[in-house]
């Protein structure tokens, strides 16, 4: 996805979710650091500083990152323009007493070598019994259910609508959007690698990761491989 093409209309396409900020509170514990891989706009990075939690974020883009520092002005955020490739790169070993990664970020990796390696980063970067949150789609019932996308995003009250299809070329999946906004539509698409269940719980495993929970939503019902549209994972080092 070109996020420069929806970075001034990505709070309205993804605002922040009370359940899903009440989540991640409850992950962590309170005023502890943390850091927020793939952080957008700082929706959430925000709202947790703001609950006392020492927060860090990390987003590939630029602007999204100069967007998110803009909205927390008052607020001691340290944000960084960088890959979770390199995430050992930016931060030191056992630092964070929790880190989360969500809106499908993970999916962002090229194959399983490197979905092996951030996880193994992530796990390095966190100090013992700290936490981590993933949330991607669950690519198992995209697969399995041959679905052409995603629902669409409807703002009625700025004017915005966001389309989003898939096309198939496992173990990719190439993602397209349509954002209409302004009387314009712009349209992007990028591949994403298509991390289903099982190879995510054996990468964590296999990191090191233990306590591993699985949910169907941020409101903590249970995974359904079947019917779930996130998958949601907690786990502890």
């Amino acid at each position: 996805m070109s996020y420069e093409k929806i970075v001034n209309y990505y709070d309205y396409i993804f605002p922040l979710n009370q359940v899903t900020l009440r989540f991640l509170e409850s992950s962590f514990p309170a005023g502890s650091r943390i850091l927020d891989v793939g952080c957008g706009s700082g929706e959430y990075a925000v709202g947790l500083a703001d609950s006392g939690f020492q927060v860090y974020g990390l987003d590939l883009d630029s602007d999204m990152i100069t967007k998110a520092k803009a909205k927390s002005q008052n607020l001691k955020i340290e944000f960084t323009v960088g890959s979770m490739t390199q995430l050992t790169a930016y931060y030191e070993n056992e630092h964070f007493s929790g880190i989360f990664c969500i809106g499908n970020s993970l999916a962002h990796v090229a194959d399983h070598k490197q979905l092996i390696d951030v996880c193994s980063q992530f796990y390095n970067l966190l100090a013992n019994d700290g936490r981590l949150v993933l949330q991607i789609i669950n690519y198992d019932r995209i697969i399995n259910k041959k679905l052409p996308g995603l629902p669409t995003i409807e703002n009625s009250e700025h004017g915005v609508r966001f389309e989003r299809y898939y096309e198939f070329e496992l173990p990719k999946i190439k993602f397209k959007t349509i954002l209409h906004a302004d009387g314009k539509s712009e349209s992007s698409e990028v591949l994403l690698y298509a991390v289903c269940h099982d190879e995510l719980i054996q990468a964590l495993s296999e990191t090191g990761f233990t306590d591993i929970e699985t949910y169907g939503n941020f409101a903590l019902n249970p995974f359904n491989l079947a019917e779930s549209q996130p998958l949601i994972i907690r786990c502890r080092k």
